[in-house]
């Protein structure tokens, strides 16, 4: 099983539990900012008072709650990102199930999610590397051997970010050609 390695007396069940509460309290002040304009008009100006967000317009308030989004659409959003995790965790599933191991899909999709949300934060494009190198780690932490780990992990980034980029790479070149793209440019 996915999960033998972390009990309660693992080493990784307290950094588990805390990053689970630190994304649902993530969760709830996201909501709170959305449904509740006083809430989200005090947050945003202690968000301005960060140095990195001190250049947001002062109408960015005004502007936000002017556009109101609606609560279903924010469910359908969460219902389909929920989803999308759990196919790219089976795509997971399969790369390790091809190298012997079975492991909960479930659990490979928070270990895909938090990769690519890592990866993400590295500022680098695709999260190239770092996606890389916190899927082999969270794979370790759940037992799987790191050759294995780093053969799956290979193996799930090629079927599922660089077969798209290839693929969109080997459509551009083709379409410019035919529609001469520098044409439509200027």
């Amino acid at each position: 099983m996915a999960l033998n390695n972390i009990s309660l007396s693992s080493e990784f069940f307290l950094p588990i539990v805390a990053s689970i509460a630190i994304f649902m309290v993530i969760v709830v002040v996201a909501f709170a900012i959305l449904y509740s304009e006083s809430f989200g008009r005090k947050i945003f100006g202690l968000i301005k008072k960060i140095k990195l967000f001190s250049r947001l317009s002062e109408n960015f308030a005004d502007t936000f709650y002017k556009n109101r989004i609606k609560s279903t659409l924010v469910a359908k959003s969460f219902i389909l990102t929920f989803v999308t995790w759990l196919v790219i965790g089976c795509v997971l599933y399969a790369s390790l199930l091809a190298f012997g191991y079975d492991m909960n899909p479930l659990v490979l999709s928070g270990v895909v999610a938090l990769s690519v949300i890592v990866g993400i934060a590295s500022s680098l494009p695709g999260g190239v590397g770092t996606t890389e190198l916190v899927m082999i780690f969270l794979l370790k932490v759940l037992g799987v051997d790191g050759a294995v780990a780093a053969a799956a992990t290979i193996t799930f980034r090629l079927a599922t970010i660089w077969f798209v980029n290839i693929l969109g790479g080997v459509s551009f070149v083709y379409l410019s050609r035919k529609f001469k793209i520098k044409n439509i440019l200027s």
